[in-house]
């Protein structure tokens, strides 16, 4: 009975400064990893048949097969729910406490049984518990922006093996081409000597360009299987796993649907709100903690001296303890502020310097298809069927030859940029580089 008359007294005493609604705040960003997680759930075993599109490797399901498989998601989702789980910790008040003693020489003796209880209860300054709620919350939310960060470098990422994937391909195609280009040229300097119109020389350069270009073959199907541990390191899945071909033809990317706010940004914004709160919350340190208390103390004769409520006060005496907390929070409180400028900074000079790359890149691969390697065609074509006839010395269809090749692969290497400036932007301005549009 004593017991509940003491919880009574003691509920009554503190039940105003343990009800807030901070305790509760963080239930929508909770809401949301669970929602983030039944999603994932939902997300079909990866197999090959998922990656491809009409036979070739799709790079938009490469991207979503990426952000779906990666383990360091994973590790970013951990650490958003362990920020997250932090906020509750950051509003709630201190354990309560609970005493008992008893006398123990009153124990068979003529006099009561001596006994007191006692629980109390620690409370904050008002306000402290909603600073240091803000301050977890915004150091959630920088957390769950770098998440974010990690998604769209993975992306990126994904876009870059896809494409050296696909320069790779592309290479062994321009090299295959030439190779029997350089046969063919091979065959008319052999013709040509036996008709006495060339030198010995001409079918033996000819041969050793054709042996140059079976060693560039050996370096690219390496390339390639490089590229291919790239794309499956970031799909988790074995190194040497098979892969469907790239498409024949890289497409643009292409301007990607709004994104939100860079991810980067977003991050130190959080983080300077958390310093700021921070500081906030060293600036009341001077400012007293309460204690309550509620006992029954069985030793007082008098039952009106048994039921006890007290309150006790801290007393703030390390002022310099005070005074160094409080520089170091806004020191770093100022960090926050010059990092977040800086930051803004960074990502406006890429963003301005990703668009003028991309549209240097867009104009010089038009010039390049549809004047630059017509005019390589015409040439290589008219220095082979001048050397057929004895007009062109030798050495003048293999120039032709070499110059058609480079500006093939000047060409794919051209799209291959492009593709990245795009991701890259994409990155820079809060998008999925890579994904389906």
């Amino acid at each position: 009975m004593h017991i509940s008359h003491l919880a009574r007294c003691w509920l009554a005493l503190v039940g105003a400064g343990c009800a807030t609604s901070d305790a509760h705040a963080h239930d929508p960003m909770t809401a949301e990893i669970l929602r983030a997680d039944i999603e994932r759930a939902r997300v079909p075993p990866l197999d090959d048949a998922a990656l491809a599109a009409g036979g070739a490797l799709d790079r938009a399901a490469v991207v979503a097969a990426v952000l779906a498989e990666n383990p360091d998601l994973d590790a970013a989702r951990a650490a958003v729910r362990a920020a997250v789980a932090a906020v509750p910790s950051a509003v709630a008040l201190d354990e309560p406490m609970a005493r008992y003693a008893l006398a123990p020489l009153s124990i068979g003796s003529d006099v009561r049984f001596g006994q007191r209880i006692e629980v109390s209860q620690r409370l904050p300054w008002p306000g402290r518990r909603a600073l240091r709620g803000d301050a977890a919350r915004a150091d959630a939310e920088a957390v769950a922006a770098d998440l974010e960060a990690v998604r769209l470098e993975l992306a990126e990422a994904a876009v870059q093996a896809f494409d050296d994937d696909y320069l790779a391909v592309r290479a062994l195609d321009i090299n295959q081409h030439h190779r029997e280009l350089l046969a063919q040229i091979e065959r008319s300097a052999i013709a040509e000597y036996a008709a006495g119109r060339a030198a010995e020389q001409d079918p033996l350069e000819a041969r050793a360009h054709v042996i140059e270009l079976e060693r560039e073959r050996l370096a690219l199907e390496t390339r390639r299987r490089v590229a291919i541990a790239a794309l499956n390191r970031l799909l988790h899945r074995p190194a040497d796993a098979p892969l469907p071909p790239p498409p024949a033809r890289l497409g643009p990317a292409g301007a990607g649907v709004p994104g939100r706010e860079a991810p980067p940004r977003v991050a130190a914004a959080a983080r300077l709100r958390a310093r700021t709160a921070e500081a906030a919350d060293a600036a009341w340190a001077g400012y007293p903690s309460f204690e309550v208390m509620a006992g029954y103390d069985a030793m007082w004769d008098a039952w009106q001296h048994r039921w006890m409520i007290g309150i006790g006060l801290e007393i703030p005496l390390a002022r310099g303890k005070r005074r160094a907390d409080q520089d170091r929070a806004r020191a770093a409180q100022a960090r926050a502020t010059a990092e977040l400028a800086s930051i803004s900074d960074r990502l406006d000079e890429d963003r301005a310097r990703a668009r003028l790359e991309i549209d240097e890149a867009t104009r010089a691969l038009e010039l390049d298809e549809q004047q630059l390697l017509p005019v390589a065609h015409s040439r290589s074509d008219a220095a082979l069927a001048g050397f057929t006839v004895g007009r062109n010395p030798f050495s003048a269809a293999v120039m032709a030859e070499h110059e058609l090749r480079d500006i093939e692969l000047a060409i794919e290497q051209a799209r291959v940029e492009l593709d990245r400036r795009c991701a890259e932007l994409d990155r820079l301005d809060g998008r999925i580089p890579g994904a389906a549009r």
